[in-house]
């Protein structure tokens, strides 16, 4: 087997990953950039799961909703996995993702609003591949299933401002010994972490200071086995929560697209209004924590300490110490039990993809009449909801929201409440 056989294959529908799915010899054969409908020739090139990988070497029978992908990398690079759809079936995807997941968990009656689309060219944050190949640096996403490097020209994705500092520091990270680079856009330039080897010698130093004058860059930072080396601060990359300003610590999580945070922030404000006391878990930077402190006495709880100590600082220098207080914790390893949980008029979570079953355990025997969960993996989410509605919560409305345009990832917000 494994590129020898050749099969026709029927695509029946679209799986989790974006591939087609067809039957084949009593298994599912996933197809690279197959559609529902085609009939495709493949080649099937391994195992994946239960079932076989495959190639597409034609279609046979087009689908009316495929189309040219705009990205000329499309087909090759990893970082899109549905480009070849029209925005249709792209869209009907990308929501059953949300909708099969909360079906396989007994939850398929809960009302699943309108997917709101990111816009092209707004992902202000990214992590990207390096490698020197002879003369060439190679920046780019890696391909699908594949440690191989697909260089970036012209990402449909990435803000300009991203593609701009990428091209200004690609001619200089390959000979320096950089394996990965990451980027976040702030409201006051770019922040930049090298991920690499040994700290360039001087020279080195020196050309990455320049780039980054050249390219009005905010930050650059240097990560390798001993940790983070500060190599220039311009200014202070800081992002605005509400109108507060929050100092954003080398490569701290921040929401992909400003477009996402706005509305993933509006319905969480939305779903607590009239709470007096809201705690705020997983909080992050304070995404949702530092606007909610205009609204209530908030109680935000995260268990990084770089972004823990920002948000603390970010609330101190804009007068809400009062209003919003930080307890570092990992609430993985010891969730808030139900007793403590009792004092809050609301709960907002926005756990990593794992999600949150511990913490979602102790909600579910507590007397929160409110709580609202912010996700960015609709099956952990799915879980988690499940845990709070044989805990007596009604899961009443869920927004899904979609920032990485064209991928396999949705992000939402659901909001349960008690009786």
């Amino acid at each position: 087997m494994m590129d020898k056989d050749i099969a026709t294959l029927r695509i029946e529908s679209l799986g989790t990953r974006g591939d087609g799915l067809a039957p084949w010899r009593g298994a599912t054969a996933y197809v690279d950039g197959a559609l529902p409908g085609e009939r495709v020739e493949t080649r099937i090139t391994g195992r994946r799961g239960d079932g076989f990988a495959a190639a597409a070497d034609k279609i046979v029978e087009p689908s009316p909703e495929r189309r040219q992908p705009p990205c000329p990398q499309a087909a090759s690079c990893g970082g899109c996995v549905l480009q070849h759809a029209n925005d249709d079936l792209y869209r009907r995807w990308k929501r059953s993702l949300l909708t099969d997941a909360l079906r396989r968990r007994g939850l398929g009656d809960t009302a699943v609003e309108d997917l709101a689309v990111a816009p092209t060219a707004s992902r202000r944050r990214t992590r990207l591949g390096v490698k020197q190949k002879g003369a060439e640096t190679i920046v780019g996403f890696r391909a699908r299933r594949s440690h191989r490097l697909v260089p970036i020209d012209g990402c449909r994705v990435l803000t300009p401002a991203l593609m701009r500092a990428i091209e200004r520091l690609r001619p200089l990270l390959g000979h320096l010994g950089a394996r990965e680079l990451e980027l976040t856009e702030s409201a006051t330039g770019i922040d930049v972490v090298v991920h690499g080897g040994a700290l360039p010698d001087l020279s080195g130093l020196q050309q990455i200071t320049e780039a980054a004058h050249d390219g009005d860059l905010a930050r650059v930072v240097w990560r390798d086995r001993g940790g983070l080396t500060p190599i220039l601060s311009r200014r202070d990359p800081c992002l605005m929560f509400g109108g507060t300003e929050v100092v954003l610590p080398p490569g701290a999580f921040v929401q992909p697209t400003a477009w996402g945070e706005e509305r993933l922030a509006e319905h969480v404000a939305a779903c607590v209004a009239g709470a007096g006391h809201i705690a705020d878990l997983y909080a992050g930077l304070g995404t949702f924590g530092l606007r909610l402190a205009a609204i209530a006495r908030v109680t935000a709880v995260e268990s990084v300490a770089a972004m823990a100590d920002a948000m603390k600082q970010a609330a101190n220098r804009s007068g809400q110490a009062g209003r919003l207080t930080v307890e570092r914790r990992d609430l993985a390893r010891a969730p808030l039990s139900a007793a403590e949980l009792e004092p809050f008029d609301a709960v907002v979570f926005d756990p990593p993809r794992q999600g949150a079953r511990e913490q979602a355990q102790q909600l579910a025997v507590s007397p929160v009449p409110c709580v609202v969960a912010v996700s960015c993996h609709p099956g952990s989410f799915s879980r988690d909801a499940r845990i709070l509605v044989d805990g007596g919560y009604r899961l009443d409305t869920i927004w899904p929201v979609d920032q990485f345009l064209w991928s396999h990832h949705l992000e939402l917000v659901a909001v349960f409440r008690r009786g």
